[in-house]
């Protein structure tokens, strides 16, 4: 595979690339508009971003030719299937409804959910579904099937862009986006967008090929998924992330078959062998089996449900802040070549003051970080290894009055947009502390971790969850929160300044009670980012052994440790009032 400089990443900002697939494009063809065709073959060249997995069209293709072909194109099949149609598009809504926040019950009684706005909605067939218990609108570039749903259903639709459309801020409770959103030119723009006419509180379903799972990677350049008319090519996590980097929360991510008659089946398979399939058709229409309906899932295609978050990271009264003051710290070293990208990603509105800790670098972090402004920089005059460095981190934040705290790392491994998630159980009393866990989705692998980490970590994070008779997902990320009273209660200082240091306070957090939650993140391994050797991770898996050893001994036999004995009785901020009590303790 080749490396190649294109323009950044639509996820993630990165702008190297690598070839996934090169086949001879017939873009220019008018079926690479239509969804009832089976010629999607040639694609052209399909180039994947090396942080996010992000894969894309290469190179880019005009918009205004790309608006043209769609705003030309007809498809006078796609009705033929509407029975199918229908009943995907009801269980889509089903889905959907489950999601749905406000006056649910009073709702339903007036025969209504709200309102709705299908992006991409077509000839209108899950607008003509959701009519039944929403009030509806639709958004669609291509003046054929804009004509069938106005005049065949009844229904209103804008024919144009949602961006044209210019609907108010905060005016819609659902929007779908059905096998739209991989044809956009930007679709971080267009889920901005969506953003800003959900209310509060409102739902987003987007529905998309997975470029990432065992079907398409197995049929590699011939997966079914690649069309000339795809500009891009998302898994379930970069499209997870995209979304929550957009600020919405994701409720739940799922693979989605669909409900088409044999026949149909049959002519989508026709371009992998017209010959065979032909024969097949021939014979399914003889037996008057092609109008039979058939339910097919190849757990390619996934659905993700997200909600509008309300008031994240704002300081006011009732926001997510509640008055509390939120520090972050970065424990520093060598990190010159990524900071800043992390800095920027660091949403300031969250916190009150930044705190950065070098671990004296040997490159130019300190210069880089007073250069940059913005957050108070503390040198460390000899290397005091990753715990020694967390430790004054934690000191350091207490001494300005801290009531959490989140570590980022400024390696920017972990993405600083999402530290409101690992806040939020902190302040709503939920939790103590919140890890961000590279395993719950299980995505590792795809955001590049080395085989020889992810196996090593899953074994570990196996041993510490028997030996301290817990259930998380991973122990040994670095992307952490923790209320105040965490940080001042445990005896950090008898912890190891190196990398266990990590297991160690967790271990002491277990001991004492404390309730540890976790909130899913994405994996970004890359070039520039600090990476422990092979040798250094089998010392530090040892070393955990010992920490779970000594904490079996601790909790099991009676055989105390001063390091597992918190100076202070848990402390925890209350509940508030419509949170509905405290969170369920992990341990």
């Amino acid at each position: 595979m080749s490396s190649l400089e294109e323009p950044a990443c639509n996820v993630c900002g990165e702008s190297k690339v690598r070839t996934l697939f090169t086949r001879e494009s017939n873009l220019h063809a008018e079926a690479s508009f239509v969804a009832t065709t089976d010629a999607f073959q040639g694609y052209g060249q399909v180039v994947e971003c090396v942080r996010c997995g992000l894969a894309r069209l290469s190179p880019r293709q005009q918009w205004s030719f790309l608006r043209q072909a769609y705003q030309d194109s007809k498809d006078p099949l796609y009705l033929a299937e509407l029975p199918g149609r229908l009943a995907t598009a009801r269980k889509v809504l089903r889905c959907l409804e489950k999601y749905v926040e406000g006056e649910r019950v009073e709702r339903e009684k007036k025969g209504q959910l709200g309102d709705l706005l299908d992006v991409g909605c077509g000839a209108g067939v899950l607008l003509t579904a959701a009519s039944e218990r929403w009030r509806t609108k639709g958004v669609e570039l291509c003046a054929w099937a804009a004509r069938e749903a106005r005049e065949r259903f009844g229904l209103d639709v804008f024919e144009g862009t949602v961006e044209e459309a210019g609907y108010p801020a905060d005016a819609y409770d659902a929007v779908t986006m059905l096998d739209v959103i991989e044809h956009l030119p930007n679709p971080r723009e267009t889920v901005a967008e969506i953003h800003r006419v959900l209310r509060p509180g409102g739902v987003l379903f987007v529905l998309t090929p997975d470029l990432s799972t065992v079907v398409s990677r197995l049929m590699g350049s011939w997966w079914w998924g690649l069309r000339p008319a795809h500009l891009y090519y998302f898994s379930r996590a970069n499209l997870v992330a995209l979304l929550e980097r957009s600020g919405f929360e994701v409720k739940a991510v799922r693979y989605w078959g669909r409900r088409f008659t044999l026949g149909y089946w049959i002519s989508r398979l026709h371009g992998y062998a017209p010959r065979a399939m032909e024969v097949v058709g021939r014979f399914v229409r003889a037996v008057r089996l092609d109008r039979l309906p058939l339910y097919l899932n190849t757990l390619d295609s996934v659905g993700v449900v997200a909600v509008k978050s309300g008031g994240r990271g704002k300081n006011e009264k009732g926001g997510i802040k509640g008055g509390k003051k939120i520090v972050a710290v970065l424990p520093a070293y060598n990190a010159e070549k990524t900071l800043e990208r992390t800095l920027a990603d660091i949403p300031k509105n969250l916190f009150d003051a930044i705190i950065l800790v070098d671990d004296a670098s040997q490159d130019g972090t300190v210069a880089l970080a007073h250069k940059l402004g913005g957050l108070r920089v503390i040198v460390h005059e000899k290397n005091k290894g990753y715990g020694g460095n967390q430790k004054t981190c934690y000191k350091a934040a207490l001494e300005v009055g801290a009531d959490v705290v989140v570590m980022i790392h400024p390696d920017y491994q972990y993405d600083p947009t999402l530290a409101p998630d690992l806040v939020a159980p902190i302040l709503a009393g939920q939790a103590d502390c919140v890890l961000g866990s590279r395993m719950m989705r299980d995505e590792a692998l795809k955001g590049r971790m080395p085989v020889w980490k992810y196996v090593g970590n899953k074994l570990l994070t196996w041993i510490e969850n028997a030996g301290f008779g817990a259930r998380f997902s991973e122990y040994h990320t670095g992307y952490r929160a923790f209320h105040k009273n965490v940080l001042s209660a445990l005896r950090l200082e008898l912890n190891s300044d190196g990398f266990v240091f990590d297991q160690e306070m967790i271990a002491q957090m277990l001991a004492a009670g404390y309730r540890i939650a976790e909130v899913p993140i994405p994996t970004r391994y890359f070039k520039e980012a600090s990476s422990v050797s092979f040798v250094v991770s089998v010392k530090y898996g040892l070393q955990t052994l010992v920490t779970v050893f000594k904490f079996f001994l601790h909790h099991r036999c009676g055989i105390r440790f001063r390091q597992f004995m918190h100076q202070t009785a848990p402390l925890t901020l209350p509940s508030p009032p419509q949170s509905g009590g405290e969170g369920k303790r992990e341990n």
